[in-house]
């Protein structure tokens, strides 16, 4: 026999449950400004009422992990995280609930759309938004909508038509197949974001989707590589990928996924990766989930927890055929051994590795190291590498190299082949000890250089240690010209921009070690008669150009920064 409190609680609590239909595990709702996952709607023992358990977005909110007293009664996403909390129905006041919106109600609000034909523009928008319900509308921002719903009505349909570019960040999306359906109706669509919401990528139906290019996934609590599998399932298309802050690799991209038969999963289109921090440790995870892609051309791994690179014994597997782009800053890099590996990837023209242990208060010094072991970098650290810096910072490489390698036995396979590519280079030979630089070695030895002074080509060995001023006093016996008229510019022949050309005469201490006038085939002193302003001119046309190229590398640091800001605060 049921006693009349309990048959007034249970009245009571049926009520709950009847008001409580929209709490439906799974749904995304905003509690406050709390943003969090319905896990568990129902009782719990020994307590009285109605419980919601929710799995919170913001970590410290949690209390458990969807366990009270022993009993789990649901399941988090971040698996071994207090990120749950139990919350009284009676307590969870609607008003206090935003349970999300459908993207036709987000549309209407943000483009003050009144009817699918009509919409109003007012205030400072008015210039932004001046795209009709006729399609006319190319890139559409709906972040931080609270939007729920992906729902594909005939307004979004027409409204949405010609969109190209989708930023759906920062709402209260959960629905992968939502997601999909919603693509698939927008065949015009080029870039989705849909940074920080939360998807259940067991939801593999529908695509593929072949019009998607970009896909931004950043702060989506991916916890699983298996979302790789169905994001390229679904949008086999893809050029860029962008899965920052997450925890992608909690398993090995398995490549072939043994639900689908008959369907390989390649990427084969890829050619940006962003897998910046995911807490990878280790470079063969990289490898073996990206290294076979024939056409990711930049690969961002920055802010990871990776110690080490191992290239050399991958490369027979033809890993990253054509990788340009590299960054690796903000790991747990010690060793410059692991940076010397990155010279096996014969495409790599691009890297960034500031922010790892392996960096010192000298940044000269780590970009001295780099540029003397890669090859192929034209680019460090946002920066730009010129024909000049590449040629002081290789002849600052060789004399230092006691520094950067303490002993002979540090000599590995590739820094050997490197060293004996620029002793040949440079005509630097082992001193008596078997060590490599040293300034007695780059101070001796006779250089090959061309002198032409208008139609006149003089070819000379002199020495390596020669200045400036005397080989001025040279050049005046072989030309004519006196040296206080000579212009003397240090040209490339093979490269005739103005930017390759120097201005030596006012450096008149300066040994010809220092500029590396090595083999006449490559390098050659164009000699001009002028007078002091014509020098002077010529001097401060050059100091001009370098002050342009330093002016644009600060441009471009300050966009690296702006970029890296945007992103991480995304």
């Amino acid at each position: 026999m049921q006693f009349h409190g309990e048959w007034v609680e249970s009245i009571e609590q049926g009520r709950e449950e009847a008001s409580a239909a929209w709490a439906v595990p799974g749904s995304r709702i905003c509690i406050g400004r709390y943003r969090c996952t319905v896990r568990y709607v129902g009782s719990i023992e020994g307590q009285k009422g109605l419980w919601v358990g929710i799995e919170w977005d913001d970590v410290s909110r949690g209390k458990h992990d969807g366990t009270h007293e022993g009993k789990r009664y649901f399941s988090c996403r971040r698996q071994g995280d207090a990120c749950a909390t139990f919350v009284r129905y009676a307590k969870l006041r609607e008003h206090d609930v935003a349970f999300g919106k459908s993207l036709e109600k987000a549309i209407s609000e943000r483009y003050k759309t009144v009817e699918p034909s009509v919409r109003e523009v007012v205030g400072a928008e008015e210039a932004a938004l001046t795209a009709q319900c006729d399609g006319s509308l190319t890139q559409a921002g709906l972040s931080g909508m609270m939007i729920s719903g992906l729902a594909v009505t005939p307004l979004v349909k027409s409204f949405m038509r010609n969109v190209r570019s989708l930023d759906l960040s920062d709402n209260l999306i959960s629905s992968w197949r939502d997601v999909i359906t919603l693509v698939s109706s927008l065949q015009n669509l080029k870039v989705l974001d849909l940074s920080k919401n939360m998807f259940d990528f067991t939801e593999i139906e529908g695509g593929p989707c072949n019009n998607l290019e970009t896909l931004v996934l950043n702060n989506c609590v991916i916890e699983n590589c298996k979302a790789l599998e169905y994001i390229d399932a679904v949008f086999p298309k893809l050029k860029e990928l962008y899965v920052y802050n997450n925890n992608v690799f909690s398993g090995v991209f398995s490549g072939v996924p043994s639900d689908v038969p008959g369907r390989t999963w390649t990427f084969s289109e890829l050619n940006l990766v962003d897998i910046g921090g995911n807490t990878i440790k280790s470079w063969s995870t990289i490898a073996q989930s990206f290294g076979h892609l024939p056409n990711l051309r930049s690969l961002l791994v920055e802010n990871n927890k990776i110690q080490s690179i191992d290239m050399q014994s991958m490369m027979d597997k033809g890993q990253f055929p054509s990788l340009e782009h590299l960054n690796v800053g903000g790991n747990c890099i010690s060793n410059w051994e692991s940076i010397q590996q990155l010279s096996c990837l014969r495409s790599l023209t691009e890297l960034r590795f500031s922010r790892n242990p392996l960096c010192g208060d000298d940044t000269l010094r780590d970009r001295i190291q780099v540029i003397g072991r890669i090859k192929s970098l034209k680019w460090v650290n946002g920066s730009d590498i010129s024909h000049a810096e590449r040629r002081d910072s290789e002849l600052a490489f060789l004399r230092r190299l006691d520094s950067f390698v303490p002993t002979k036995a540090n000599l590995d396979s590739l820094l050997e082949i490197r060293i004996q590519y620029l002793e040949n280079q440079y005509h630097v030979e082992r001193n008596s000890s078997g060590r490599v630089g040293g300034p007695t070695s780059l101070g001796s030895g006779m250089i090959h250089i061309r002198l032409s002074c208008g139609s006149k080509l003089v070819e000379k060995r002199v020495p390596r240690s020669l200045t400036v001023n005397k080989l001025k006093m040279v050049v005046q016996k072989l030309t004519g010209v006196k040296a206080q008229d000579q212009v003397l510019i240090l040209c490339r022949e093979s490269d005739s921009s103005p930017a390759s050309a120097e201005v030596i005469s006012s450096e008149g201490t300066r040994e010809l070690s220092f500029f590396s006038a090595v083999n006449g085939g490559d390098w050659h002193i164009r000699v001009e008669k002028g007078d002091t302003q014509s020098q002077l001119t010529l001097i401060s046309e050059q100091e001009a150009r370098m002050q342009t190229q330093e002016e644009d590398m600060r441009a471009i640091r300050a966009e690296e920064e702006r970029l890296m800001k945007t992103r991480h605060d995304a």
